[in-house]
């Protein structure tokens, strides 16, 4: 799935529960990282869900 894009997931992959996190410093992570994720507050009920990453670190 690395090589894909959000568009192209959400189009051949229906049910693969997919999230937005909004992030201060993105540029640490690249496509295709595996990672473990702080959420800071609540989920927005969407698709993709969205929600503000306090920490993010490798796996």
């Amino acid at each position: 799935m690395k090589d894909k894009s959000i568009s192209e997931i959400q189009g051949a992959e229906k049910g693969i529960p997919l999230i937005y996190l909004a992030y201060d410093n993105p540029e640490e992570w690249s496509k295709g990282d595996e990672v473990k994720v702080w959420i800071d507050g609540d989920v927005l009920a969407s698709y993709p869900e969205q929600a503000k990453a306090k920490k993010i670190q490798f796996k």
